[in-house]
């Protein structure tokens, strides 16, 4: 569950800039009739995280104020390398989640279950919230690009962007304690 006693509530405070890992060169856009006030990111029991290990859980929680009931919502996240690559992106629609805002000036807390299975390095997290529209496939009504700043510390044991859990066997190997087509 998400703990609103944790997020700003307060609809004329953008607390995000107030994070450690906030990106102050974030871009945003949308129609305004929602607000992202805030974010936190959480990881067992440590918050306002800068950095994380590799393969760590992380929860980040954001609270969106809508200024009018916008009715069917989506809320979205998109994980990028520096250079813009998207590493992960998805949102609720497309997890089968159908969320309904219905009353003005309501204050929505959400939260993103992350595992955190990247290769070492820094990463931007974009969040989003958009009005479920038929016509125009939705509405963009407050998106953050580029919101978090996150350092993913490596174990030193690869490269690239995820971490896809290598396991390296050779004959000779005397740490092999498996065939190769064998599963942990």
């Amino acid at each position: 569950p998400v703990n609103r006693k944790i997020l700003n509530q307060d609809p004329s405070v953008d607390m995000c800039p107030q994070r450690r890992s906030y990106n102050p060169t974030e871009y945003r856009w949308g129609d305004g009739t929602a607000r992202i006030l805030d974010y936190l990111l959480v990881s067992g029991d440590a918050y306002d995280l800068t950095h994380c290990p590799q393969g760590a859980d992380l929860d980040l929680h954001m609270s969106v104020y809508f200024a009018e009931p916008p009715g069917a919502v989506i809320y979205g996240i998109t994980v990028k390398t520096v250079d813009g690559i998207t590493v992960y992106g998805s949102n609720s629609r497309l997890l089968g989640k159908h969320v309904v805002v219905q009353h003005a000036e309501e204050v929505v807390t959400v939260c993103f279950h992350l595992k955190l299975d990247l290769a070492g390095g820094d990463y931007f997290i974009s969040l989003g919230v958009a009005r479920e529209d038929a016509e125009q496939d939705h509405t963009p009504l407050d998106r953050r690009y580029d919101l978090v700043h996150l350092r993913v510390a490596g174990n030193g044991q690869g490269f690239g962007i995820a971490d896809l859990k290598l396991r390296f066997e050779a004959d000779g190997d005397v740490d092999a304690s498996a065939d190769c087509g064998a599963r942990a």
